[in-house]
């Protein structure tokens, strides 16, 4: 499965113009995950734009699980985070930073949405 991983662009326009400036109808990635449920927009206007159909062409995954996303056309598949564990890991993080201690990578439980876009 060839996977491409956007991340870095930080607005719908911004992943729109890359889709449209790097996928093909006949060159694509089968899954592209994008890094924000939101700026998934632009990616399914540029795919629908260049005849490139979700989730048979290509699946895409977003990351947040904002509300909106069960909305889209088609449903966005994405990862929703366990927030409150997220927030709790930052908070010790800050406090081991101002206490001087080492900070060890950390795991935070998240869970796949499968809708209709993978």
């Amino acid at each position: 499965m060839d996977l491409q991983v956007i991340y870095g662009l930080t607005t719908i326009d911004s992943v729109y113009s890359y889709a449209i400036n790097n996928l093909s109808n006949q060159n694509h990635p089968d899954m592209i995950f994008v890094s924000g449920d939101e700026k998934v927009q632009g990616l399914i206007r540029a795919c629908y734009e260049k005849g490139i159909t979700i989730p048979d062409d290509i699946s895409i995954i977003g990351f947040d699980n904002i509300p909106i996303s069960q909305y889209y056309t088609p449903a966005l598949s994405t990862i929703s985070p366990n927030y409150a564990m997220l927030a709790q890991k930052m908070i010790e993080g800050v406090l081991a930073i101002i206490n001087d201690k080492n900070i060890e990578s950390v795991e935070i439980s998240s869970k796949i949405i499968r809708r209709q876009s993978f």
